[in-house]
């Protein structure tokens, strides 16, 4: 009988414990991107929409997997994407918050693609989004995967 109040407390104690780690999942590539922007505005939730559609599109067009984030483990891939984003016009704010400013180039110059001027990193590429994986076979009805503004 001792044991089975002894393994109790345990299990209390252990969830108990496991409450107080505040452990956020990551964010969705599409929610750290941002349009570059002289000063902080305000936008209406219906502006906010159409930014997070537009940095979709960008992703999926630079060649990410899909907007959610891409599984690759190429870093080249990688700074490929984050230079093809810069070029449009977005910027990764929390790699910006989480290294102090830099980005992903600053922190690995190294890299090739890293080495390129941002004039010979390719442009967004519609065909690449409407083309790819996402678009194709996953989620084709996705908003970001229809031609034209919507």
């Amino acid at each position: 009988m001792r044991n089975v109040f002894f393994y109790l407390w345990v299990v209390v104690i252990v969830l108990f414990l496991g409450g107080c780690f505040n452990r956020q999942p990551l964010p969705y590539s599409y929610e750290v991107y941002e349009k570059k922007r002289g000063a902080t505005y305000f936008r209406t939730e219906i502006e906010k929409k159409r930014d997070e559609l537009e940095v979709q599109k960008a992703l999926l067009e630079c060649g990410q997997e899909s907007p959610l984030g891409d599984s690759t483990n190429d870093s080249n891939k990688i700074a490929l994407m984050d230079r093809c984003m810069e070029k449009a016009g977005f910027i990764d704010t929390n790699y910006l918050k989480y290294t102090g400013g830099k980005t992903y180039c600053d922190r690995h110059p190294t890299l090739p693609a890293c080495k390129l001027p941002l004039s010979q990193i390719p442009d967004r590429n519609i065909t690449m989004r409407l083309q790819s994986k996402w678009c194709t076979q996953l989620y084709p009805q996705a908003s970001a995967c229809q031609i034209g503004d919507t």
